[in-house]
């Protein structure tokens, strides 16, 4: 597998480029950590050709009716940090970083990453971005860990806002997460930043932090939420694990070095709807031309696929919650973490779901139910008895 890191043009004297991989359930990686890949200096403006030989076992098949044969779709989709330092002189003039989910569709597959993001402060992942996010939860980063190649790491766990869970008078609806025979996996806010700094000078910098995008994050436990009543709507908040690294490249010379770190969700470890009090919820009157039903009894209802739905949807989010990550005794920042829309159905993750609970004992087909705007990809589902 190639990735061809497109590095932004910009004015520089030199760029740092930092590839790795992260664990994928076919590929794993020493202690879950991301691997290394690349790193190099070069100029702005060039192609940097990343080589890495990755285990390609197909997911993805397709029956062909005219062969009477099945062929590979894709293999097993894999997810890179990229992260790009840009300096003049000493002053960093740039700096980038990207998380990338790359879906092979050969054995031999080539991935151009473009970084062509201005650099500015919208891309800084910092408190106040308009969001809708709140500062509702803190993450302790503490008791670091040496892990392979000289990093440093450790685990925090907080909550974050997903979507609304909408119920009405006769149903009971809880927000589900699968495990087996695979786990449901959403989309989370990630982050990574890098730093340049002279030998012996290193361990005074701290990240300031970049949005990253979007990265892929499975659940580990199976099960649902409380069951929501009434003409009713309340938040689901999901249990995150996030992982924080931290690394240096120094060059040939061993004085000018860079620093990098990355802070990234790793697993779902819950979902809850008593962070915030349930809301009314007044159903319409008619059900919209696209719903369906009319339905009696229980039935359990899922989302779109983005892949399948509509590609352009994958960096949209449909929340945010304001988190305050604490290095105790190194640093402390709040990041907006998005929730994005409706993630991968293949043959490895599927996506949550929610049930339906019909206690209203009506023996005939009375409630109607539709996405939300019409969109099967944004985790939310209204209701109606007509």
């Amino acid at each position: 597998m190639w990735l061809d890191i497109l590095v932004p043009r910009v004015d520089a004297d030199r760029c740092f480029v930092a590839v790795h991989r992260f664990p994928t359930q076919m590929n794993p990686t020493e202690r879950g950590l991301p691997e290394p890949l690349y790193f190099g200096l070069t100029s702005p403006g060039v192609v940097v050709s990343v080589k890495k030989y990755v285990q390609a076992i197909p997911v993805k098949l397709r029956y062909d009716d005219t062969s009477r044969s099945y062929f590979i779709e894709y293999y097993e989709p894999q997810e890179f940090g990229v992260v790009v330092h840009c300096t003049k002189g000493r002053i960093t003039t740039a700096k980038f970083s990207k998380i990338v989910e790359v879906y092979p569709r050969s054995i031999v597959h080539r991935e151009a990453v473009s970084l062509a993001r201005p650099p500015s402060s919208t891309t800084e992942a910092q408190a106040g971005h308009d969001g809708g996010g709140s500062a509702s939860g803190v993450c302790y980063i503490a008791e670091v860990r040496e892990g392979p190649g000289g990093y440093v790491w450790t685990d925090c766990a907080t909550w974050i806002r997903g979507p609304y869970l909408y119920s009405i008078e006769g149903l009971e609806t809880v927000f589900c997460l699968a495990v087996s025979p695979r786990a449901s996996a959403v989309y989370v806010e990630s982050f990574a930043d890098s730093a340049f700094c002279y030998l012996g000078s290193c361990d005074q910098e701290t990240p300031q932090w970049l949005s990253a995008g979007r990265m892929l994050t499975p659940s580990v436990v199976g099960g649902c939420s409380e069951a929501l009543s009434g003409n009713s709507k309340v938040r689901v908040y999901l249990n995150v694990l996030f992982r924080y690294v931290e690394g240096r490249w120094c060059d040939t010379s061993g004085d000018i070095c860079y620093r990098y770190w990355y802070l990234y969700p790793v697993s779902v470890g819950g979902q809850s709807i008593d962070w915030e009090p349930a809301q009314p919820y007044t159903p319409p009157t008619t059900s919209p031309h696209y719903a369906s039903g009319p339905f009696r009894g229980n039935c359990d209802i899922s989302f779109m696929e983005i892949q399948t739905y509509r590609r352009d949807l994958s960096s949209a989010s449909i929340t945010s919650t304001d988190i305050t990550f604490t290095y105790i005794g190194a640093w402390s920042t709040t990041l907006t973490v998005n929730f994005y829309k409706s993630g991968r159905d293949d043959s490895q993750y599927t996506k949550p779901y929610v049930r339906v609970i019909d206690v209203s004992g009506r023996p005939y087909g009375w409630y109607y139910w539709w996405y939300r705007d019409d969109d099967p990809a944004n985790y939310e589902i209204m209701f109606c008895s007509r």
